[in-house]
């Protein structure tokens, strides 16, 4: 996998138990091995650092948080944080590192926060971590700082 640009994390890591050319990767969020794409790379490493940098609980962290839209279609965020109030506080969307972030993934973003309704999104492929806050959940702005566990 790719260095990504986030603190540098031992991540357990092991071949898949029916493909040989495969690895998994143990979430510790969801407790469970999963299959290590490179996107996936980029969700686990980033759980890490909001855990071990920004200080945020493994409780407080959600998974392919699912939730649908208006129209019903289901959906899933990559990654869900709440803060001490039980209240959406970020939401990132996780790519690949080898994707390059365009506007149409802030566009997802923002859609998917329509109905998680968080302060924060961050935008991340891993070597690139974009920051946007909102009050309303329409208008968003870029900040420079992803905030600590609140």
């Amino acid at each position: 996998m790719q260095e990504l640009n986030l603190p540098d994390i031992n991540l357990n890591i092991r071949k898949h138990a029916t493909d040989s050319h495969e690895s998994d990767v143990f979430d510790i969020i969801r407790k469970k091995w999963v299959t290590l794409t490179p996107e996936e790379h980029v969700r686990q490493c980033f759980i890490h650092f909001m855990i071990n940098t920004l200080s945020f609980p493994t409780t407080h962290i959600s998974i392919e948080q699912a939730f649908k839209f208006e129209n019903g279609k289901p959906q899933r965020a990559d990654i869900v944080s709440y803060n001490s109030n039980g209240k959406p506080m970020i939401l990132i969307e996780c790519k690949a590192s080898s994707i390059k972030i365009t506007n149409d993934i802030f566009t997802q973003a923002t859609r998917y926060n329509a109905v998680i309704k968080a302060k924060y999104i961050i935008v991340t492929n891993g070597l690139s971590h974009y920051l946007l806050s909102t009050d309303n959940f329409v208008d968003y702005k870029f900040e420079t700082k992803i905030p600590h566990y609140i």
